[in-house]
């Protein structure tokens, strides 16, 4: 293989409501498919598919919902991508220590990892939001931009990960957010990629 490319996407909330009111058994569903089976899909993948001669991308689909400050009946959902976003961070890091593991013929790592927040999709997650959640502050909020229809194009959020990854100038284990693309160098490149 000349690079070999894993894609993390997996994503469920089992129920959206207070942690009070969850069962031992969908919290452990929730993070089974949220943490755990990317971890174990990650692990496979770096051992089939890890000595690709330019190297080993893993991208991990963050959200802006793993950010620190807590948010609203997020308590499960924000722990898993927080936990992710960590996991590859240091997958990126462990998987790097032997020197020998560069991109042959540079200082280049041969593993790389980034987190990437696509931004506020029109998603199975985001209907469940707008059903399901109890009446509070980020349940108004995602409505609102349901509403006045400014959720992300999900085109858009594709096309910005892709020259983002062809860019390919991000540090190690960045976590980059679809909202913060203007604020690096990247942006220039997204303008001559047509995607800004």
């Amino acid at each position: 293989y000349y690079r070999s490319l894993l894609i993390n996407n997996a994503g469920v909330m089992t129920k959206v409501d207070w942690i009070r009111s969850r069962s031992a058994k969908d919290i452990r569903a929730e993070l089974d498919t949220n943490l755990l089976a990317p971890a174990v899909l990650t692990s496979h993948f770096l051992r089939s598919f890890g000595n690709a001669k330019d190297g080993v991308w893993l991208i991990n689909i963050s959200s802006l919902l793993r950010v620190v400050v807590p948010l609203d009946i997020m308590s499960l959902y924000s722990t898993g991508k927080a936990a992710r976003d960590m996991f590859f961070r240091f997958v990126a890091l462990e998987e790097n220590l032997d020197k020998e593991l560069h991109r042959e013929g540079t200082d280049r790592p041969k593993v790389r990892a980034l987190s990437y927040a696509p931004g506020p999709m029109e998603t199975q997650i985001q209907k469940q939001i707008r059903s399901e959640m109890p009446d509070v502050s980020l349940k108004g909020a995602f409505m609102e931009m349901h509403e006045k229809n400014t959720l992300v194009n999900p085109m858009k959020s594709a096309r910005t990960l892709v020259s983002i990854l062809e860019w390919d100038r991000y540090e190690n284990s960045a976590h980059i957010d679809i909202h913060d693309v203007d604020k690096l160098v990247l942006s220039e490149f997204l303008v001559q990629q047509h995607i800004l």
